[in-house]
């Protein structure tokens, strides 16, 4: 099956790469301006609710736990870091992770958020 055209002009292997490149920040950017792709639209949304999500516990977690509070958020660090790339990596091999139990929800994302 051939992969469907972006309206950002790159393939979508890589428009789904780019999605999570810079986190929430990238997946809202190509959230925005992705007209066509829904696979492109639905990555895209899932980046913004994970990394999303993470930033808020990095915001909230050394507010509730002062001094264990630095060790959750190395940990947050590295699990971030590993998620990060895993989602770049199976992007540019053609093969993007998609997380389940966010599939309701990154869909609903990508149908609210139209450009």
């Amino acid at each position: 099956m051939a992969p469907k055209p972006t309206s950002i002009g790159t393939p979508e292997h890589v428009a789904v790469a780019l999605a999570y490149v810079l986190g929430w920040v990238s997946g809202l950017i190509i959230l925005l301006i992705e007209k066509e792709n829904e696979t492109v639209r639905y990555h895209a949304a899932q980046s913004v609710i994970v990394f999303g999500s993470i930033t808020l516990l990095n915001i909230v977690l050394p507010m509730l736990f002062f001094i264990g509070g630095m060790a959750l958020m190395g940990l947050l660090s590295l699990a971030t870091l590993v998620l990060w790339i895993v989602f770049i990596v199976t992007a540019l091999n053609k093969n993007p992770l998609v997380l389940d139990f966010l599939v309701p929800h990154a869909e609903k994302l990508a149908e609210k958020i139209k450009p």
